[in-house]
């Protein structure tokens, strides 16, 4: 009994200790500024542009393909990986880090094992620009 009142008294501390922090309003100096924000004009940094060109979503694949990806940013392109998804396994196909972003895949392959006609693959396009800022667009085609 002694402990859950210790612990209930603990708690009640806690609470009455946040409940009675004062709110500042923080005020930066231009001068200040980090890099981030000097490098983005002051504004809000927008996260790059991904998308395939190759397959397209819904797509029947089969054979030694080429998939193309257009990755985008207004501070520049660090790299772009590409992944595979067959059910619940996932594998790391690939990562490129110059334009145009390509990558050969012979569809009858994951990294991990075969692919069986009929099987559907996700694909995940991730691109990540020179701040280290990440997006990544899905698509889902199948095995023929």
């Amino acid at each position: 009994m002694k402990k859950t009142n210790v612990l209930f008294a603990t708690l009640l501390l806690l609470s009455v200790s946040f409940v009675s922090c004062k709110k500042e309003t923080l005020t930066i100096d231009p001068s200040q500024q980090t890099n981030l924000a000097k490098r983005t004009g002051g504004g809000t940094t927008l996260a790059p542009t991904v998308s395939f060109l190759y397959p397209t979503n819904g797509s029947a694949v089969t054979g030694t393909i080429t998939v193309k990806i257009a990755a985008a940013s207004s501070v520049g392109i660090k790299n772009t990986s590409l992944m595979l998804t067959i059910g619940t396994s996932n594998c790391l196909f690939g990562n490129d880090a110059t334009a145009p972003y390509e990558y050969v895949w012979n569809t009858n392959q994951s990294c991990l094992s075969a692919i069986a006609p009929g099987t559907q693959v996700k694909l995940r396009a991730t691109a990540t620009d020179n701040n280290g800022s990440i997006s990544y667009t899905d698509i889902y085609v199948t095995k023929q």
